[in-house]
């Protein structure tokens, strides 16, 4: 019998707290452009709403947040505990990974970039 390691565990343990609490993050984040025709400028508008739920599991401190033109970007660091500005490897090709792992939620119309064509 093969066990994955307790570390291998925890990160997707933590991955998947971390894409819950985007989750729950973004439903704020709508309700609040519901009522004010527009993006929240910072998740601290929130907060009070918020609470522990937009706490990145990998660090304890807030999940990361930038409105951008088409909506925003919300990210937890992933299991490297470092921002990589919303970045993940599994967005580029094999040949350009960098070691990002930041776990994101595109919100609005904002898509994930798209690896280039061969």
């Amino acid at each position: 019998v093969i066990a994955p390691s307790s570390y291998l565990l925890f990160e997707l343990d933590a991955e998947w707290l971390a894409r819950t609490r985007m989750a729950q993050t973004a439903i704020e984040i709508e309700k609040a452009k519901m009522k004010a025709q527009k993006y929240p400028d910072s998740l601290e508008a929130l907060s009070e709403n918020l609470g522990e739920t937009a706490q990145d599991p990998f660090t304890g401190k807030p999940l990361l947040y930038k409105r951008t033109d088409k909506g925003y970007l919300l990210w937890s660091v992933g299991p490297n505990a470092k921002d990589d500005g919303a970045k993940n490897d599994r967005n580029y090709r094999e040949d350009e990974e960098q070691g990002w792992d930041d776990v994101v939620w595109y919100g609005g119309a904002e898509q994930p970039p798209r690896p280039p064509r061969e």
